[in-house]
């Protein structure tokens, strides 16, 4: 059977710990095939359990850096890009 997991969060939503390579090195331990990055993207005028505009582009940039670096060890690691307005 597949394991997968699609509803991830690192420290940047403030309700969670570890980031991006953390979650992947524990799929990866833990034999699951497929990760979704989930994180609570930034709202406007609310900041209270998700990140803010601010840190949005280093999110990104995180989760590119981790798939290319576990190319291979982990079949899909994606991440929810909604941003809303």
């Amino acid at each position: 059977m597949k394991k997968t997991n699609f509803h991830t969060h690192n420290y940047r939503c403030g309700h969670a710990v570890g980031n991006v390579e953390d979650y992947v090195k524990e799929a990866i331990k833990h034999n699951y095939t497929e990760l979704g990055i989930s994180d609570h993207s930034p709202l406007p005028d609310y900041c209270f359990d998700r990140m803010g505009m601010d840190e949005l582009e280093g999110y990104f940039e995180e989760i590119e850096v981790t798939k290319k670096k576990y190319k291979g060890k982990i079949n899909k690691l994606d991440v929810s890009k909604y941003v809303a307005d």
